[in-house]
């Protein structure tokens, strides 16, 4: 296939059509930590090479121009424009962040309301009621056995009645967790504790939140997380497998961003694409876009190729934040029907204990 000369390059895996490996090779850092060495090793310390950029700048326009071309190349030119920095500063407002969270991920604000319903709790606990009877009946059974003789009839009564105490006690143990929005305390730490909800907590608030919202971290002009997390599980401390035996439903949906603010993206964006996979970005935040030789949604599926999103400004702006983003009431957890599942589901694990043990006796004769 033909490749326009243009586009040597672009997406990583092209050889380039200039000598730039040759003179990455022959290039050395001139001064500072990284002295002597090759040029190719700020490729691993993008910090440092746009520190570089921006403190060096003249100097290495003036006395090392092929070190200046071989940076911007990889990491573009420095954006200090007043437009860069209104943009920038635009991640200050939390409900930005989550505009851009939802924004990237639709469909996500829906999700919450269908793991936060009667019927969730209810179908969560049959999910994990097999292997809870299986437990309490071996419970039961160690308990006849240290309660002396009686009759089989009397037998089954005592392993049944202890059964039914272990998964009562497992009903009561079930929680419903939502973290905390992450604040400071008066020592002037910071941490997330979860909230037990069960019958106390009525709202799940909030539902999504945005944390951690840093600035200029290794080259990314912002970081950030967002997303949001609820559990219902019995809470123990098992040696093995809660989520197999424990948890009776879990979402969670975390999402974590290193951005690139562009004022305006034009036929440049192939230099911006380098320069984010370099720096280790994954959105691209652009508040203008005009270019000749591409349309927006071949922009959008070329970053997208290298595991990048991109995003309009004004697409961002007009996504919604949903009431039930922000605040979720939550059903309360109906521990009366969860017991009546759980004395059905052990009378059937019994029926269906007898019945088998009854074909191989039927089968083996009395050995058995």
């Amino acid at each position: 296939m033909t490749r326009n000369p243009d586009q040597a390059g672009l997406f990583g895996d092209d050889p380039p059509l200039r000598p730039v490996a040759t003179e990455s090779r022959a290039l050395t850092v001139p001064f500072g930590k990284f002295k002597g060495e090759p040029v190719d090793l700020l490729l691993a310390h993008a910090d440092y090479a746009l520190w570089l950029l921006t403190a060096k700048a003249a100097l290495l326009r003036k006395s090392h121009p092929p070190l200046y071309h071989w940076l911007i190349g990889h990491f573009g030119a420095p954006d200090t424009t007043p437009e860069h920095n209104r943009l920038q500063n635009r991640f200050l407002e939390e409900d930005f962040c989550l505009q851009l969270y939802l924004h990237l991920n639709p469909g996500v604000a829906e999700k919450p309301r269908q793991y936060t319903t009667a019927s969730a709790f209810i179908n969560g606990w049959k999910n994990i009621l097999s292997s809870r009877v299986g437990w309490a009946n071996s419970c039961g059974v160690d308990a006849a056995q240290y309660g002396g003789g009686g009759t089989p009839d009397e037998r089954a009564v005592k392993v049944r009645q202890k059964a039914l105490e272990v998964l009562q006690r497992d009903i009561d143990k079930v929680v419903l967790v939502c973290p905390k929005k992450k604040r400071s305390d008066n020592a002037g730490r910071t941490g997330t504790e979860p909230d037990a909800a069960g019958a106390t907590q009525s709202a799940w608030n909030p539902v999504f939140s945005a944390a951690d919202v840093q600035f200029e971290v290794d080259g990314a002009d912002v970081q950030f997380k967002a997303g949001g997390s609820i559990s219902l599980y019995v809470d123990e401390n098992p040696s093995y497998g809660r989520e197999v035996m424990w948890n009776l439903l879990n979402f969670s949906d975390i999402k974590h961003f290193r951005v690139e603010v562009k004022p305006f993206v034009g036929d440049d964006y192939p230099v911006i694409l380098r320069s984010m996979t370099t720096k280790k970005c994954n959105v691209l935040l652009v508040e203008a876009f005009e270019a000749d030789g591409a349309s927006w949604e071949q922009v959008k599926k070329v970053f997208a190729s290298r595991g990048i999103q991109v995003a309009l400004l004004e697409d961002v702006l007009l996504t919604p934040i949903p009431d039930y983003a922000r605040e979720l009431p939550l059903p309360s957890i109906d521990r009366a029907e969860m017991m009546r599942l759980a004395t059905i589901a052990f009378d059937e694990h019994v029926a269906k204990a007898a019945a088998a043990k009854a074909k191989a006796l039927a089968k083996f004769g009395g050995d058995f």
